[in-house]
C-alpha cells in the first residue's frame, strides 16, 4: 500500500484511475478516495460483487468492467 499513496501522490491531476486486475477491491477502495474516476477491471464475478461491498458507502465515482486486460 505504501507504493500506491506514493503513486497517489505524485500524479497532481487525479482525473481517472485505472485499476488493472482490481481483484477485491482494496487499491479500487483507495483509489475512489483520491481520483474523480475509478475504472476497475475484474473479470471474476465473485470478485467483482467484493469490490462493491468493499467501497466506502456512498462511493459513486467507479465503475467495474467484467474483462481481464
Amino acid at each position: 500500500m505504501p507504493q500506491l499513496l506514493k503513486a497517489i501522490e505524485c500524479n497532481k491531476h487525479r482525473h481517472v484511475a485505472i485499476d488493472v486486475g482490481a481483484n477485491v477491491g482494496l487499491n479500487t477502495r483507495i483509489l475512489s478516495r483520491h481520483y474523480k474516476t475509478v475504472l476497475a477491471f475484474e473479470p471474476s464475478s465473485g470478485n467483482r460483487a467484493c469490490i462493491c461491498r468493499n467501497l466506502d458507502e456512498g462511493v459513486n465515482n467507479v465503475i467495474t468492467y467484467p474483462f481481464a486486460l
